[in-house]
């Protein structure tokens, strides 16, 4: 039980100090209050007895590390138990004692100030005597934390909350943090760390001395060899749940896929993350196993198990792949969600194509991939059906990243019933318009549809029998992608402007997102051509109001 443990980690205390003892006058413990009273007078334990305690015992060789100590750490609020509410405003009182009032009331004005808050020195005088007023009425010798909190809400923050929580972290808690010194690093897995990130050349962005005003970043060229290094070192970091570095997009200049640029940010709890790594064990690659393996339960999502696998081939870890393929086809037979396999099939599509990688079975992967493709187009005209208008934009958006990548696939096992799935969202009544639209627009595309068949589909969609917003989805689902059709289709163009004009005045305000949307994705040159088809003198409508504020609304969107 955990009071017979207590009882055997007190003896043995005990017996260490008695050991030291013989040859030292004075002995300094670090220990938790708890077991402080089995430790203030050793001489009054028998020691015959705390031998019988520790007696049978198992000996286990350990390390002993340092860890740093922080003010965050320390607070309640991180969940320590024995932690205390404000580590800072104590450490102000600890230091300036009666005039600790003073000194955190300035310093808390100072703080909202930086945020942008008016705060005048009369208003900070002001709170300072609010608090030795509240000290008084309350009998107390001087302000405490209650206290200067309530001063400090009345006056500086105008008896508001709000402003007083953006700065809380820096005035009750305090980002004060240690640093433990290298040589008195005994974990090998720390010092195997320490050692990566100087050989990489990356210990500048490390546990920083002071908090940089702008985010540390680092591009690297991955035809470079130390480069390639580096990447593989912070993608083993992501798989393995540190977030010290994050990944960014390609620059506009750098769009080539051997450019890397990452930001960095350095907090107390990566270094306490590392202290806890090394109790477990003694090599990083070891530890990212580890880890992954006890993450794979039953209810980790297929999604996040392909990910692990890409980020296992970028962070170059061996010894887990095969392992982790095996994961992924027994989660993708019991998988019937769309949104979760269609992110998830196309990863496996790009992660097959990749090449040699060592460890890959590429022709596993892009089996899974094609079992999964098979699936999805099996699932898609039942579940596109009945959809409310966020889970089918949710849908469309998966669909629409996945198409282009299948349409480059020209194997027919691949290519057939996939147009095969997209003709049965068009035919079958029930499915949403966005994404029944979507697929005549992929069929069209690929040259899947002649245009007398077309025409009847938008005629249909567009007559006034359907409601404003069921049609603005239909568009939006049709016209996605390049606006080619709708810039040369000269019945489409004729239709959706006939369509636009007759929408009644109360509901086109409504479906302006809609439109938003849809031409959004257009570059700023196609939806100028747009414009200027619009305002050809044959397709200017009659002067209304109405018709005055849909030019507006249109000119607007086709325009900035």
């Amino acid at each position: 039980t955990l009071s017979d443990l207590n009882t055997v980690r007190e003896a043995y205390m005990r017996s260490q100090l008695r050991r030291h003892l013989k040859s030292h006058e004075k002995l300094v413990t670090v220990v938790g209050a708890y077991h402080s009273p089995a430790l203030q007078n050793v001489d009054s334990y028998s020691k015959s007895e705390d031998q019988k305690i520790i007696k049978g015992t198992r000996t286990r060789t350990t390390i002993t590390a340092l860890i740093p100590f922080s003010y965050a750490r320390l607070a309640k609020a991180s969940g320590y138990a024995a932690g205390v509410d404000a580590p800072r405003l104590y450490e102000i009182q600890f230091r300036y004692g009666p005039r600790a009032g003073e000194r955190w009331i300035a310093e808390t004005a100072r703080l909202l100030r930086r945020e942008g808050f008016h705060v005048s020195p009369s208003e900070a005088q002001a709170a300072v005597a609010m608090s030795r007023q509240l000290a008084d009425l309350r009998q107390m010798n001087i302000p405490g934390q209650n206290e200067l909190l309530q001063a400090a809400q009345a006056t500086l923050c105008h008896g508001q909350m709000a402003p007083f929580e953006r700065i809380r972290q820096q005035a009750l808690i305090g980002n004060k943090i240690g640093k433990v010194p290298e040589d008195l690093i005994a974990s090998p897995l720390i010092q195997e760390f320490l050692k990566r990130i100087s050989s990489l050349r990356l210990s500048k962005y490390w546990s920083p001395n002071s908090p940089s005003q702008k985010t540390p970043q680092k591009e690297l060229d991955l035809r470079k060899p130390l480069h390639q290094k580096c990447s593989a070192f912070l993608h083993l970091l992501q798989l393995m749940r540190m977030n010290w570095a994050h990944k960014g997009a390609n620059s506009q200049r750098n769009r080539g896929s051997f450019r890397e640029k990452w930001f960095f940010h350095w907090d107390i709890d990566h270094e306490i993350q590392l202290f806890q790594w090394g109790t477990r064990s003694r090599k990083l690659t070891e530890l990212a196993r580890e880890l992954l393996r006890e993450r794979w339960t039953p209810s980790y999502p297929l999604k996040e198990l392909i990910d692990d696998l890409e980020n296992t081939l970028l962070a170059d870890l061996s010894g887990i792949t095969a392992e982790l393929i095996r994961q992924i086809d027994t989660r993708s037979a019991t998988n019937d969600e769309l949104l979760d396999i269609v992110p998830a099939t196309s990863t496996l599509f790009s992660i097959a194509a990749y090449g040699n990688v060592r460890e890959l079975d590429q022709k596993a992967i892009g089996d899974i991939a094609e079992q999964l493709h098979e699936k999805i187009c099996s699932l898609l005209p039942y579940q596109c059906r009945n959809l409310d208008d966020d889970l089918s934009r949710d849908l469309f958006e998966a669909l629409d990243q996945y198409s282009p990548f299948i349409r480059s696939q020209p194997q027919s096992h691949i290519q057939h019933p996939w147009q095969q799935a997209l003709r049965g969202l068009i035919h079958e009544s029930e499915t949403h318009p966005r994404l029944s639209a979507w697929a005549l627009r992929q069929l069209l595309d690929i040259n899947q549809i002649p245009a007398d068949q077309f025409r009847p589909h938008f005629r249909r969609h567009l007559s006034s029998i359907h409601r404003p917003e069921e049609t603005a989805a239909w568009l939006e689902g049709l016209l996605s992608g390049s606006p080619s059709l709708l810039l040369y289709h000269d019945a489409l163009f004729s239709a959706v402007e006939l369509w636009i004009r007759d929408i009644p005045a109360e509901t086109f305000q409504a479906i302006l997102p809609v439109l938003n949307r849809t031409f959004a994705n257009y570059k700023l040159s196609d939806r100028k051509s747009l414009w200027k088809r619009i305002t050809r003198p044959e397709n200017q409508p009659s002067q209304s109001f109405a018709d005055h504020y849909r030019k507006f609304a249109l000119q607007h969107l086709l325009t900035d």
